[in-house]
């Protein structure tokens, strides 16, 4: 009986062995909130820590990393994207495109006289050497390499010149100043693009002595030009003068013709075309026995008795001539003394007009 009671005990234990589920929740209970402090103290570090982790390198940048323990990674450069790195390390960026610094300064003429120009560099660090200049010069080598370098061979090539010299070679001395920089920031891991001189300010005394003496140089070359137009002018005139010379010698040589002859048959084209214009007219007509108009008249002895205005198509007698002048006499002052003076060149004229040809008369005997 005994021996059976023991059997049935060691079959049926009064401490069964714990199951799965049961060891998992002592070990919960016991490890749980160590873990979760530890997974929070790990996430606070990752959060903290996430920009000196993950770097992202923009385009146009390359980076350089410094390592705490072991120094400056020489042999490789970082270029753009995404990079993980020790929280402990750190990542130098630089900026690999063209850039551009402006820079205002004072510089010596060679006579002694102060000028302010302004300049425009444009540089850019050499990609393949960009941890040895991390390692020489830093992040700020504009300020330490290239612009001093820059001003001071400028410096000295402008104090070579007088003021005058550099307001008009100012491309040359740029040229200069690059091809004698360039090779020494080269050295420094620096490429030198370009240099531009923005802007040179001279005394203002000086500068208007400039501007006055350019004005100056343009007004003689202005001159110059002028009296090689009045030559011209010269032989121009004298080639023309030589031509109406040869003209009336050709006209008067000529059997029964003669210049004023000529000049008369002038008249009456210049008659027949002022006849032919649809306008209206009216035409002082001469006193001469060509009947010309007064302005085109070759008689000049009776020029002083020329007939008052009238109308060439019409014959209007002398007292018709009196009645109109004496009511024009009426509107200015005097108009006694007028009208009597009227009357007179009237009477004087005695029917001087009527031998005056008309227009259709010089049509038919021109």
């Amino acid at each position: 009986m005994d021996k059976e009671a023991t059997n049935s005990d060691s079959k049926h234990p009064e401490n069964p062995k714990p199951g799965l589920a049961e060891r998992y929740t002592k070990w919960a209970s016991r490890w749980g909130p160590r873990i979760l402090i530890l997974l929070f103290f790990l996430t606070f570090l990752l959060i903290f820590n996430f920009k000196r982790v993950f770097i992202f390198i923009q385009p146009g940048e390359n980076g350089v990393l410094y390592r705490r323990f072991v120094g400056t990674d020489l042999t490789y450069r970082y270029t753009e994207g995404l990079t993980m790195i020790l929280p402990w390390n750190k990542m130098y960026i630089y900026d690999v495109r063209d850039q551009e610094v402006t820079e205002k300064f004072d510089v010596l003429a060679r006579n002694g006289l102060l000028m302010k120009i302004e300049i425009s560099i444009r540089y850019r660090p050499h990609r393949g050497s960009l941890p040895l200049l991390h390692v020489n010069l830093g992040p700020d080598y504009a300020k330490k390499v290239v612009i001093p370098e820059v001003k001071g061979k400028l410096r000295y090539l402008m104090g070579q010149y007088t003021p005058d010299e550099i307001y008009r070679s100012q491309g040359l001395l740029v040229r200069r100043a690059v091809e004698t920089a360039a090779p020494e920031l080269e050295e420094k891991f620096i490429v030198l693009d370009d240099l531009l001189l923005t802007r040179i300010e001279l005394p203002e005394r000086l500068q208007e002595a400039i501007e006055k003496k350019l004005e100056q140089e343009q007004a003689y070359l202005e001159y110059e030009f002028r009296l090689a137009r009045e030559q011209q002018e010269h032989v121009r005139k004298g080639i023309e003068a030589q031509g109406i010379m040869e003209f009336q010698t050709i006209i008067e040589t000529n059997s029964g013709s003669s210049f004023a002859n000529y000049l008369t048959q002038l008249g009456i084209e210049a008659t027949l075309a002022l006849a032919t214009s649809p306008n209206a007219k009216v035409v002082v007509v001469g006193g001469g026995d060509n009947g010309l108009p007064l302005i085109l008249n070759l008689d000049g002895k009776e020029s002083s008795q020329a007939a008052p205005i009238q109308n060439l198509s019409t014959n209007t007698p002398p007292s018709t001539i009196t009645k109109t002048n004496q009511l024009s006499s009426t509107r200015t002052p005097n108009h006694a003394l007028e009208t009597a003076n009227l009357q007179d060149l009237a009477t004087r004229a005695k029917w001087k007009f009527k031998q005056t040809p008309a227009l259709h008369d010089l049509e038919n005997n021109p």
